[in-house]
């Protein structure tokens, strides 16, 4: 399915893959293969069940394992309701990824506040994600940027932060009313912070030639350090492996190759 990919090495965003796909036979190790083949960096979110489970899974802790031999970091999805979870609960979903997957790097929280007020509920959980080491990456994800850079002030919330999460066009008469990603662009205190600390997640993208056009609208216009684009569709659009069109991305930073043993 993949091989090895040659690629200007012209670019320096990172991949963020939302890994909502079981690692069942070799799909996870395929994909990261590919990564790795193609010298490009990438963090996986796990997700076994909309958070850690209730007990080990064998196949994530196997798929982590080979992941992180290959030099591609895997973190832990974590629900937060916008700041309505109760925070014993989220704090729960933490300590379990680490008793389950001691080898885990790192936290996703999805369905981030964008609401100041929120501030000290999502620093807490920020620290104690860092207590558990202090090179955990803390992924936020809100979807949209939120009016103020309060999140990225310091003291931040995350490392980095979802601005852009939808669909590259949005359908006719959709009852969400989602955002498309075709004519969007990022307020300007996103714009005028290092494009390290932003990512977006598009789906719905309709052919390769638009995942590669999105790919570099999102580096040269969008400022985004990380990406992911995927033609995957609703209602799961991060159930498929990311494909070798956007892992090929000239956008994508190349790491050095191992020199030879």
């Amino acid at each position: 399915m993949f091989g090895p990919i040659r690629s200007p090495l012209t670019g320096n965003q990172r991949l963020l893959v939302p890994a909502y796909f079981r690692p069942s036979g070799t799909r996870w190790r395929d994909a990261c293969d590919a990564i790795y083949n193609s010298l490009a960096t990438a963090t996986l979110v796990m997700n076994p069940q909309s958070g850690p489970g209730v007990a080990v899974d064998i196949e994530y802790q196997s798929a982590m394992a080979y992941c992180h031999s290959k030099r591609q970091r895997v973190i832990g999805y974590v629900s937060t309701q916008h700041g309505a979870r109760p925070l014993n609960q989220v704090r729960a979903d933490i300590d379990l990824y680490y008793q389950f997957y001691p080898r885990i790097r790192g936290i996703f929280f999805d369905e981030l506040s964008n609401d100041e007020n929120t501030k000290s509920y999502y620093r807490f959980l920020y620290t104690h994600v860092k207590a558990k080491s202090a090179s955990a990456r803390v992924v936020g994800n809100p979807g949209i940027p939120a009016a103020t850079a309060w999140q990225v002030t310091p003291p931040v919330v995350a490392d980095i932060l979802v601005v852009f999460e939808g669909p590259y066009v949005r359908a006719d008469n959709d009852p969400a009313n989602l955002a498309q990603y075709k004519d969007w662009l990022p307020p300007t205190w996103v714009s005028t912070r290092p494009a390290n600390i932003f990512a977006h997640l598009i789906y719905e993208s309709p052919d390769s030639a638009t995942t590669r056009a999105v790919c570099l609208a999102s580096f040269q216009e969008k400022n985004a350090g990380w990406i992911y684009v995927t033609q995957d569709r609703r209602p799961n659009p991060w159930d498929l492996p990311p494909d070798a069109t956007l892992i090929a991305s000239p956008t994508l930073h190349r790491r050095e190759p191992l020199a030879p043993s």
